[in-house]
């Protein structure tokens, strides 16, 4: 009788545990809450990602910066996600999402890797780019970019079943640096 009390005890703490949340389970969390590691370089790359940088929103193009500078003012571009636009936009899941980004320090240890890619559905984003400098000899563009990501579904590819929403994401970081 002792025997069948303590399994059932054993059991109960064993699964209580596992009930931690876990961040690249994004049917448990706000990945918004999450995020809180943002960074930005070239003309134009941008991530926003958490502190484990297990899961990560990162959004690219090109020539943002230099269409802000040639006009010589702060300018903001609008995306409809649902429609095909000039960006790539991804939200990864896995390990050391964002280690190998704007840097040219990489750790081999922490190499990337990616256990799934989710590709926004909808929403809307916005991306206002803001001169805080002039152009240098080595072609950097510094600027500042904030980004703002609203009512975005994100799903895995041909897999509609597994998608999650950004309601509203609302960053700013340092872009233009780091020619690519």
């Amino acid at each position: 009788m002792t025997r069948t009390l303590i399994l059932p005890t054993l059991l109960l703490s064993f699964a209580c545990s596992e009930d931690k949340e876990d961040p690249r389970e994004l049917d448990s969390v706000d990945p918004v809450e999450e995020m809180s590691d943002f960074g930005g370089c070239g003309d134009f790359y941008v991530f926003a990602s958490n502190e484990g940088d297990t899961i990560a929103l990162e959004i690219s193009g090109s020539e943002l910066i230099r269409r802000t500078f040639d006009a010589g003012e702060t300018m903001s571009f609008e995306f409809e996600l649902e429609e095909e636009n000039e960006l790539e936009i991804v939200f990864l899941v896995g390990e050391n999402i964002t280690h190998e980004s704007c840097t040219d320090a990489v750790i081999s240890e922490l190499e990337p890797s990616i256990e799934k890619s989710y590709l926004p559905v909808n929403g809307t984003l916005s991306i206002t780019i803001e001169p805080t400098g002039e152009e240098n000899e080595w072609g950097e563009l510094p600027a500042d970019a904030t980004i703002q990501l609203q009512s975005s579904d994100f799903c895995v590819e041909n897999h509609h079943e597994d998608c999650f929403n950004i309601q509203d994401l609302l960053f700013t970081t340092q872009v233009g640096w780091l020619p690519e």
